[in-house]
C-alpha cells in the first residue's frame, strides 16, 4: 500500500503539472519560463528578433514605394503639361500667325512653365522635397541585407531645358527643346518605375520571410491548445482519483482506530 509521503509527493507533482498546464492554456505560451525548454526558448527569441526586423523592413519598403509613387504622380502631371506646351509650340509654327498671336501663345506657355516649377518645388513626402534635385542617395534596407538607393534628379523647368524657350522668336527651336524635355522626363519616370519594381520584389521577400519565420516561431512557442486541454482533463482525473484515494485512506484509518478501541 502507498505510504503517505509517496502519496503526498505524487499529489504535489500532479498539482504542479496541472498548474503549469493551466498557464499554458491561459497564456497560449508553452515556453513561459526558460526552465521549460532553454534551447527552444533561445531559438524562439532569435526568431522573434528576425520577425521584428522583417516587419520593420516591410514597412520601410512600403513607405519607400509610397514616396516613389508620389514622385511619379507629380512627374505625370508635369508630363501632361509638357504635352500641352508641345501643342503650343506646334501651333506657333504656323506661318499665318502674327507676332501678337504668338505672344498670346507665349503667355500660356510661360504659365505652364511656372506650373512645372511649382510642381518641382512643392512636391514633398514626409516634408522632404522630391523633385528639386535635393533628394539624392536615400537608402532603404532590404530583408537580405541589400541596400536600395534612390535619387531623383531635379525636374524644374531650367533643368528640363525649358527656361529659354521663346515661341515668338524661334518656334522651330522651341519644338525641338520640348521634345528633349519630354524625353528627359520619360527617363526619370522609367527610372522611378524600375525602382518601384525593385522595392516591390524586396517587399514581397520581406513579407514571405516574415510569414515563414512567424509560422516557425509559432510552432516552437505557442501552446497546442487541443493537447493542453486533453492534458488538463487527464491531470484533473488524476487529482480527483488521488483525492478520493486520500479520503478513502483516512476513512479506513478511522475504522481501524475504532476496531482497536
Amino acid at each position: 500500500m502507498m505510504n503517505n509521503a509517496s502519496f503526498m509527493l505524487g499529489t504535489t507533482r500532479n498539482n504542479v503539472d496541472l498548474y503549469k498546464n493551466m498557464i499554458k492554456i491561459s497564456s497560449s505560451d508553452r515556453l513561459f519560463r526558460a526552465a521549460q525548454n532553454a534551447a527552444s526558448l533561445g531559438i524562439s527569441e532569435n526568431m522573434r528578433s528576425q520577425i521584428r526586423g522583417n516587419s520593420v523592413t516591410a514597412r520601410n519598403i512600403s513607405d519607400s514605394q509610397s514616396l516613389i509613387r508620389t514622385a511619379d504622380g507629380a512627374l505625370g502631371s508635369s508630363h501632361d503639361i509638357l504635352q500641352r506646351m508641345r501643342q503650343l509650340s506646334v501651333q506657333a509654327n504656323n506661318g499665318t500667325l502674327t507676332e501678337s498671336d504668338r505672344g498670346i501663345l507665349q503667355r500660356e506657355f510661360d504659365g505652364l512653365r511656372e506650373t512645372i516649377d511649382s510642381i518641382g518645388r512643392n512636391t514633398q513626402f514626409n516634408t522632404q522635397p522630391l523633385l528639386d534635385g535635393t533628394f539624392t542617395n536615400k537608402q532603404t534596407a532590404g530583408s537580405n541585407g541589400t541596400i536600395l538607393s534612390t535619387s531623383i534628379p531635379s525636374s524644374l523647368s531650367e533643368d528640363l531645358g525649358l527656361a529659354s524657350i521663346d515661341l515668338r522668336s524661334n518656334p522651330q527651336a522651341a519644338l525641338s527643346l520640348i521634345d528633349h524635355s519630354i524625353s528627359q522626363l520619360s527617363d526619370r519616370r522609367s527610372t522611378l518605375g524600375a525602382t518601384d519594381n525593385r522595392l516591390n520584389y524586396a517587399g514581397s521577400l520581406a513579407q514571405t520571410m516574415l510569414l515563414q519565420t512567424t509560422n516557425a516561431e509559432s510552432r516552437i512557442r505557442d501552446t497546442d491548445i487541443a493537447k493542453a486541454i486533453t492534458d488538463h482533463h487527464q491531470y484533473m482525473l488524476m487529482y480527483q482519483a488521488k483525492l478520493s484515494a486520500q479520503k478513502l485512506g483516512i476513512g479506513m484509518s478511522g475504522m481501524a482506530i475504532q476496531l482497536l478501541a
